[in-house]
């Protein structure tokens, strides 16, 4: 039988934050992720990421301080980060996606509770799939 107690003491959301704590991105946590996704394209593999996909309407981010933001190739997505601890925290679609998909990424590096992605499968792609 399922832990009851420990089910209703599980937060929500998902909470992610950068290392200085000025940038704070919440999701539901049903339903859960369907996988991380390291990409390995030329831009996220130098930022060290893993993604979650989220509607963009499912995000909720809340910012305290600068971020700075970044347009990559065909200006389709747009990377932010914290200007002051430099954590790459999400990037979010410009426009719509092929298929009227609008999602974005959020980085898996940033959660606040390791713990809550442990059983989600880990994907090695070459795009943002």
């Amino acid at each position: 039988m399922p832990d009851q107690e420990g089910a209703a003491n599980k937060p929500q959301q998902l909470n992610f934050s950068c290392h200085c704590g000025a940038i704070k991105v919440s999701v539901p946590r049903d339903p859960a992720p369907k996988h991380i996704n390291e990409c390995m394209c030329s831009n996220c593999r130098k930022h060290g990421a893993a993604w979650v996909y989220y509607p963009v309407e499912k995000v909720t981010i809340t910012k305290t301080g600068p971020t700075k933001a970044y347009l990559w190739d065909e200006k389709i997505c747009e990377f932010t980060w914290c200007e002051a601890c430099g954590c790459t925290m999400y990037w979010y679609p410009t426009e719509t996606f092929p298929g009227g998909i609008k999602e974005m990424g959020i980085n898996t590096r940033c959660i606040d509770n390791l713990d809550e992605l442990t059983r989600v499968e880990r994907r090695v792609t070459w795009d943002m799939a």
